[in-house]
């Protein structure tokens, strides 16, 4: 968890590679250490704010929430069918 949360931090203040102008052609010449310089990914990592928590606790919730509710209904449908069955 400790290393999730320190790419979550240093992904919040990095530039997106999506918001370049550079052409495809431009980005597949590039170094990956000249890209990481120009994202501004080779700087150290940020040190975490309490916004960064509260929004890194929310996305745990909603993936868990996202992750459980497949299986969580899959379960209720097998316990409404062995009510029925049962009655």
């Amino acid at each position: 968890p400790r290393v999730v949360f320190s790419a979550f931090v240093r992904g919040g203040s990095i530039a997106s590679i999506y918001q370049r102008r550079e052409s495809r052609a431009d980005l597949c010449a590039m170094t990956v250490g000249d890209l990481r310089a120009l994202l501004g990914a080779d700087r150290a990592s940020p040190k975490a704010n309490v916004w960064q928590c509260v929004r890194f606790v929310f996305w745990g919730v909603v993936a868990t929430a996202v992750f459980l509710a497949p299986v969580l209904l899959v379960l209720a449908m097998f316990r409404g069918i062995a009510n029925l069955w049962l009655k």
